[in-house]
């Protein structure tokens, strides 16, 4: 009996134990079916998240896509409508920067319509330059040319032209029918007519201010003749300058001839800003208006000239102006200098011209 008995318990301690392993297996079983069925969902999930991200840049890559095509398209259209082909025939005369050539004819119309003086394009195989004509005239090499006929009814009443364009045209007919519309400035302007297009664009109210001029006038005696010499220049015109000064202005020449002299170089608003800071800092002789370099606002300079002479060099006894393009013998100034300062009735010394007529040549600066 006792044998069964522990044969029994054996039997049920077995049973017990395959039934706490089922347990554990089922429960095993249930616990991956759930994970897999979370994480089928997770994934399902962020494959219909990315997907819809997926299709939304697509469509917006595919809108990027025809906008671009439909302003190829337009740009296109636009290019065909500013340009006229005209076969054998070369545009007269090359706009001012040296006929200056382009391998691409889409180069040169680039370079054409950023150009006040550019009339058209003429070009043979592979070399485009820009003519500012306005004449055609049949080619004996078989050129081609593009006339710029874009912009053509441009504006005559901005706001910064102080000239009536009707009018101008009126007195000067090689100006009809020629002007354009800069396509970068989207200002009128006559093709190979530069000085035309600079009255046009001159401000006849400029103020300008001086930015930055030499310091006072200081004589260190009044029995020396004393000199200031005014000269009229550019700001890329260094070398000339530097030229002048150890020249015909060199402090130590005119020393020695008993003057004492003040130098004031006359400069439209360099094109960068401190182009010129050390130039001025060595030799404190440049007088800045601000204003751009033209040859229309040559008389601001010399009103800039005259308000220092007043204002910072008021004791000075003889006063020079010129240009940075001429040659001036001392000595020569000197003599004359002498002959003068005893005279009363003394009050410039130059060259007159008698009863000039006016230069009414459209191309004239």
């Amino acid at each position: 009996m006792r044998g069964d008995e522990r044969n029994q318990k054996q039997l049920a301690n077995i049973l017990l134990f395959l039934v706490f392993v089922t347990v554990i297996l089922i429960q095993r079983f249930l616990y991956e079916e759930a994970i897999k069925d979370y994480s089928t969902k997770i994934i399902s999930d962020e494959v219909n998240f990315f997907g819809s991200f997926i299709r939304k840049r697509i469509e917006e890559d595919m809108e990027e896509r025809i906008e671009s095509i439909e302003e190829n398209q337009a740009e296109i259209k636009e290019e065909k409508d500013i340009w006229k082909s005209v076969e054998g025939k070369y545009i007269e005369k090359c706009t001012y920067d040296r006929c200056k050539s382009y391998e691409t004819l889409e180069e040169a119309k680039e370079s054409c319509l950023k150009n006040d003086d550019c009339f058209g394009i003429t070009g043979i195989n592979d070399e485009f330059t820009l003519r500012r004509g306005p004449k055609l005239v049949e080619s004996p090499l078989g050129e081609n040319s593009w006339v710029y006929e874009g912009d053509l009814e441009c504006s005559d009443k901005e706001d910064d032209i102080f000239l009536d364009l009707q009018k101008l045209e009126e007195n000067y007919p090689p100006l009809k029918g020629i002007k354009r519309k800069n396509r970068v400035t989207n200002k009128c302007f006559y093709p190979g007519y530069r000085t035309v297009n600079s009255i046009i664009r001159f401000n006849q109210n400029l103020k300008p201010k001086i930015l930055t001029k030499p310091d006072n006038c200081h004589f260190s005696s009044s029995e020396k003749t004393s000199v200031v010499f005014g000269i009229k220049t550019m700001p890329q015109s260094t070398l000339a300058r530097a030229t002048i000064r150890k020249t015909w202005l060199k402090k130590d020449i005119w020393e020695w001839l008993g003057v004492e002299i003040k130098i004031v170089f006359l400069i439209g608003r360099p094109s960068e800003e401190n182009a010129l800071q050390q130039e001025i800092e060595e030799n404190n002789d440049i007088l800045i208006l601000d204003m751009k370099e033209s040859h229309h606002g040559l008389p601001f300079k010399d009103i800039a000239y005259l308000n220092f002479i007043k204002e910072s060099c008021s004791s000075v006894q003889f006063v020079f102006k010129g240009d940075d393009d001429i040659l001036l013998i001392p000595q020569n100034l000197k003599k004359e200098i002498d002959k003068l300062k005893n005279r009363d009735d003394f009050e410039a010394l130059g060259c007159l011209k008698n009863k000039p007529t006016p230069i009414r040549v459209l191309k004239s600066k």
